[in-house]
């Protein structure tokens, strides 16, 4: 069986990237600098790639999104 995580972080990546600029999350700073972008470093450091792809789609998002 094929594992269906990497389809998972993709499709919430993707629906993530649909929000409106916006959205409260992707501009309240705390939120961004305390946690999506350090929890994203944390994952980046992890030797499961599925945890690496992980964080490489938290930082995308947040340099697409976040101000």
């Amino acid at each position: 069986m094929k594992s269906s995580w990497a389809n998972v972080r993709r499709n919430s990546f993707e629906l993530l990237t649909r929000y409106a600029d916006t959205y409260s999350a992707f501009n309240d700073s705390k939120f961004v600098n305390e946690l999506l972008i350090p929890t994203a470093i944390d994952y980046a450091n992890d030797p499961k790639a599925m945890m690496a792809e992980a964080a490489a789609l938290m930082l995308k998002l947040a340099f697409l999104k976040c101000t």
